[in-house]
């Protein structure tokens, strides 16, 4: 028999503390588990809406290696609550030992791991008592309809996730429009099918294929030749059952979207016609929903799951016709009954808003068209922090040739050497966001070409070539532009940043300022023994670490954005300078 450790009984006998809380059974041990669990009994402290018992059993189960590992809180099957509410795991099944239902309680603070709010304890002496503590309060919350209020962020209800295959969509707040506008309330929708199990929704269409909504996936997307056929139902709110509960079998499904007056059998008799090829389809469920409690509804939001293979080919039911309503009879005799478990999909918002909530530009700066002139170390660095901020109208310029001496400092790989440096870097980017086009221009700046840049806005050299800044001075633009030029020089150590508005770039301005510490960094060139590539190649490398090309590119990119997002109009030309501490750790750059 195991043998429970000092710590843990030390952490059980804290439970007596906690008011409303009472132990029912004591400490066992789980060998399905493998974990131990605690009976308890949670009393609610104030009269309710009987929205939950005055007295309900729930189960505490924590790990082997407790304070380590998991500690949760479960409603018991006997004595428990069935219903789910918010902040809580779906709680429609019963776990393997049969003593609890699936439903955990969610007890954490959502900013504990961003702001350290409210962090969950790591000490044996408190970990048990905080969960048990919270279980208590969250049961009172529910009793006093406190669980939610006006203005939290909402979150949808627990799908039970059974398979890896993620399906894309793309909603916004402009997109619900042709929602709203479209009378059709289910059809067919066709995918592009990428690696890694991915389905990317394209086009909604209705049983007659008038088109409801559309998508404008990126070149990554567009590149993706299979494609297959779903079908799609959309509905006024969350298909839920027994309070918050996602579906888990057809028949909560069909409770589900009863109640809503929405007949799935009836809209999938007539969509299976299509998918009798002996594959599996994908059923994608819609429902529009606000940003936060009490809010106006402002997103659809879609979930997935994948249809069993229907009755195909010469089968049908027994003592049917081999036609589609013999087909149909044995689908819903034999395959999608009532038990029938739905296998939900992963299922996830690809809009550029949602990718890019971690850290997104400013649409001032997003609705520029960048043509980035120079597609080396740097320019691939900065051009990557422009994609990743959301930068979706960019193109590279560059006629070289990526080799294996370039992957010490460069973002790609051996997969590029003998390509267009362009061409892979916008393949590179594309990858980054579904929805962007990222285009490759394989020449190289020079007056034949120059004319290319008219279409841009915004025009950003990162060559460090004096004949490109001739061709950007030579060249006399139509409309104005607005001009940078970022290098960096030995070691990495000094950035020159140069930002200039006009028809044309202004070459003199730019050695005006630049032209003393350049002519500083030529003596330390020249009196240093700098590498050379290849063996008996003649050709010298500047010398500069992968790490601190990307420092100088991250600044870079910051007074880029800090520009374009405030629309300056007078010219600036600035230069900053590594500085170290007295160790010789870097302390960040200073202006000089």
């Amino acid at each position: 028999m195991r043998e429970a450790s000092e710590e843990i009984l030390f952490a059980r006998r804290r439970l007596d503390e906690i008011e409303n809380l009472e132990i029912v059974g004591d400490l066992k041990w789980d060998e399905n588990e493998s974990s131990w669990y605690l009976l308890v009994s949670i009393h609610v402290n104030e009269p309710n809406e009987k929205t939950i018992p005055d007295d309900s059993m729930w189960y505490i189960v924590f790990s082997a290696n407790y304070p380590k590992g998991n500690v949760n809180v479960y409603p018991a099957v006997e004595g428990g609550i069935k219903n789910t509410f918010n902040h809580q795991n779906n709680n429609g099944i019963i776990s393997k030992c049969g003593l609890w239902r699936s439903g955990k309680l969610c007890l954490n603070n959502p900013l504990e791991h961003v702001a350290n709010i409210d962090n969950e304890p790591v000490t044996f002496e408190d970990r048990l008592y905080w969960n048990a503590l919270r279980a208590v309060q969250w049961v009172n919350a529910v009793a006093n309809g406190n669980l939610i209020r006006k203005n939290d962020y909402y979150e949808v209800p627990d799908f039970i996730r059974k398979k890896i295959h993620a399906v894309i969509y793309d909603e916004d707040e402009v997109s619900i429009m042709e929602w709203e506008d479209s009378e059709e309330t289910y059809g067919f929708v066709d995918f592009s099918c990428g690696g890694n199990n991915q389905y990317y929704a394209n086009t909604f269409l209705s049983l007659a294929e008038k088109i409801c909504k559309s998508t404008k996936w990126g070149d990554y997307v567009n590149e993706k030749k299979e494609k297959i056929y779903g079908a799609w139902i959309i509905m006024d709110k969350e298909p839920v059952v027994n309070g918050w509960q996602a579906p888990n079998i057809f028949q909560e499904l069909k409770i589900a979207l009863s109640t809503q007056n929405i007949d799935i059998k009836n809209i999938l008799e007539k969509i299976m016609p299509r998918f009798r090829d002996g594959k599996r389809h994908i059923l994608m469920i819609g429902f529009p929903i606000p940003k936060k409690i009490g809010e106006e509804r402002t997103l659809i939001h879609w979930e997935s799951l994948l249809l069993p293979v229907l009755t195909y080919g010469k089968k049908t039911a027994k003592g049917f016709r081999c036609n589609e309503q013999g087909q149909s009879r044995k689908d819903f005799q034999e395959i999608i009954t009532n038990k029938m478990e739905l296998e939900w999909l992963i299922t996830e918002n690809w809009n550029s808003k949602e990718i890019l909530s971690r850290g997104r530009f400013k649409r001032s700066l997003l609705r520029k068209k960048i043509l980035l002139v120079g597609a080396g170390t740097l320019g691939a660095y900065i051009g990557e922090h422009l994609v990743r901020g959301g930068a979706y109208r960019l193109s590279i310029m560059d006629d070289d040739i990526y080799t294996i001496g370039n992957s010490a400092r460069h973002i790609l790989t051996i997969k590029s050497v003998g390509k267009h440096k362009a061409s892979e870097l916008a393949e590179h980017y594309n990858s980054i966001s579904p929805t962007i086009a990222i285009k490759a221009i394989t020449k190289e700046l020079t007056e034949e070409t120059a004319s290319v840049m008219e279409e841009y806005d915004v025009i950003l050299d990162c060559t460090a070539n004096n004949e490109v800044l001739k061709v950007l001075e030579s060249h006399q633009m139509q409309s104005e532009k607005k001009y940078f030029s970022v290098s960096f020089g030995y070691m990495a150590e000094v950035l020159y940043f140069a930002y200039q508005t006009g028809k044309s770039f202004k070459l003199d301005q730019y050695i005006d300022k630049f032209s003393g510490m350049l002519k500083q960094d030529e003596k330390r060139v020249i009196s240093s023994n700098l590498p050379w590539e290849g063996t008996g190649c003649w050709s010298p490398v500047f010398p500069a670490m992968a790490s601190d090309v990307q420092l100088v590119a991250s600044f870079a990119t910051g007074i880029i954005k800090s520009v374009l997002e405030n629309e300056v109009q007078e010219d600036r030309h600035y230069m900053y300078k590594k500085e170290f501490d007295e160790d010789g750790v870097i302390k960040g750059f200073v202006r000089i």
